[in-house]
């Protein structure tokens, strides 16, 4: 995710990058996507560094909202709730994927997966971002 918001050019876009790297993570490590999320199977009393990495990974998501509320592009009063919003979707997309429904639904849409992604990002940044 870090790697995803370095290479955008403006907040909003690290925003829309970090969401495509979460679901092609889930995409190209379904296990452990799975893992990760499945506190009887990850033991996080018994692992704190998974704690720590899943903080972190959240912490890049929080700087980039930050980011855009610096440059003037995000409410900050609404900066927790976002991120938070963002991360929701975000792992929807590659929950569904990982369940053959986003493709189903992508397949009866006319169009494919990654560019469903990528469609409902753009218009979940064009809601949330300047003039919505």
């Amino acid at each position: 995710m870090a790697d995803a918001r370095a290479a955008a050019d403006t907040p909003l876009q690290a925003l829309t990058a970090l969401a495509r790297a979460y679901v092609r993570f889930s995409q190209e490590n379904p296990g452990y996507f799975r893992l990760m999320f499945r506190p009887e199977l990850s033991q996080p009393d018994k692992h704190p560094d998974a704690g720590a990495a899943g903080d972190a990974a959240f912490d890049v998501l929080a700087d980039t909202i930050a980011d855009a509320v610096a440059a003037g592009l995000l409410s900050a009063d609404m900066a927790d709730t976002l991120a938070v919003m963002w991360w929701s979707l975000a792992h929807g997309m590659a929950s569904l994927w990982l369940d053959g429904q986003l493709e189903k639904r992508s397949i009866q849409l006319g169009t494919a997966a990654p560019t469903l992604v990528e469609d409902i990002m753009r218009t979940f940044t064009a809601l949330v971002g300047p003039g919505a």
